[in-house]
């Protein structure tokens, strides 16, 4: 473990180094079994990070709740620190794909189970951030970034938006995001979206059906070329902005 962090009153967030780093792979969705020393049954958590950055560090990032039912979620917030080591074993069958990513996202969580689709969206902005480069090497107008801009919308219903565990991951994603818009316009659209992190899908309160059910409303709107992480106070003011 290089880190172990509180990511909220009940969730540790832990950055994992793999020692057999070119024998360990993974897509954004896909979980690790967690064998945690002296504790018989694993726990299994989802990746919360994206390929890239394992690529770029030899690490990886798993938030886990602790719970009363989980000896091996009790031994990560009671006893884990900087340092110990764990076997980890990459399962899950549901991953994003690299085609899955050449298409408009629409993204639905609650609560915990917003940590496979961080690493979704960490990966659609920097896979598509290597294509528009290349694409830029040949064609250099506006055209050409707008065609790749990732197309992204999350719902995430939490019982209190102040706690939601990796909010700070998502905004750092839609900030990103936000620098490879090329115009000013663009640019201002996805910052105002970033209030999302503070009141993940305030409208869906009623839990993770409700955010299930807002779910069509907010299709069409994947389709516009821009990481619309937003909530619906978002979007009146950015209104109002424009009408003043």
């Amino acid at each position: 473990m290089t880190s172990v962090e509180d990511a909220a009153p009940n969730v540790k967030l832990v950055s994992v180094r793999v020692h057999a780093r070119e024998a360990f792979s993974f897509r954004p969705g896909q979980w690790v079994d967690f064998y945690a020393p002296g504790v018989d049954k694993p726990g299994g958590y989802s990746i919360a990070s994206s390929p890239g950055s394992f690529a770029r560090d030899g690490t990886f990032a798993l938030a886990v709740r602790a719970s009363r039912s989980s000896a091996c979620g009790h031994w990560v917030h009671e006893r884990c620190r900087e340092g110990d080591e764990a076997r980890v074993r990459v399962g899950g069958k549901f991953f994003a794909s690299r085609e899955d990513l050449a298409h408009p996202l629409l993204l639905v969580a609650g609560g915990i189970g917003i940590a496979p689709l961080v690493g979704m969206l960490q990966t659609l902005v920097e896979e598509q951030h290597l294509e528009s480069r290349g694409a830029d090497a040949t064609r250099k107008d506006d055209t050409a970034s707008a065609e790749l801009s990732p197309r992204a919308i999350l719902l995430c219903s939490t019982k209190d938006p102040a706690t939601q565990p990796l909010a700070g991951e998502v905004r750092a994603v839609a900030a990103k995001a936000a620098s490879r818009q090329s115009s000013e316009d663009a640019v201002e659209r996805a910052r105002a979206a970033l209030g999302v992190a503070a009141d993940l899908c305030a409208a869906c309160g009623g839990g993770a059906a409700a955010a299930a059910a807002a779910a069509p409303h907010a299709a069409a709107a994947a389709r516009a070329p821009a990481a619309d992480l937003e909530s619906a106070a978002a979007r009146r003011a950015r209104r109002e902005r424009r009408a003043r």
